[in-house]
């Protein structure tokens, strides 16, 4: 009876460890440099514009398997997409598409 549930915890504990091995995230990161050529509008007023725009595009992901995000630093007037995925190209993919989508909005 030892014997056997002890070879069950090391079963499941194998199954677990296998399970996490083989489950592997990537994830990548792509910045968008917010610029206002005329230097008329303040970080502090096209921030929030850009912002609403990055949480506009992370709304719109919906691969599976992948989740999108965003940070902003208002003193960078940058926007960072990061992406997680099943594989380092679709992470990678998924971060530059979402920075390409933001800026042709």
């Amino acid at each position: 009876m030892i014997i056997t549930v002890v070879c069950i915890a090391l079963g499941v504990a194998f199954g677990v460890a296998r399970a996490s091995l083989g489950n592997q995230e990537y994830t990548a990161e792509s910045t968008l440099t917010i610029s206002e050529p005329t230097g008329l509008i303040s970080a502090s007023e096209l921030m929030p514009l850009a912002r609403a725009v990055a949480a506009n595009v992370v709304a719109e992901e919906r691969e599976d398997g992948v989740s999108l995000s965003y940070e902003s630093v208002l003193v960078d007037r940058a926007i960072t997409f990061v992406a997680a995925a099943p594989t380092e190209k679709l992470s990678i993919e998924t971060a530059n598409a979402a920075a390409k989508k933001a800026a042709e909005e």
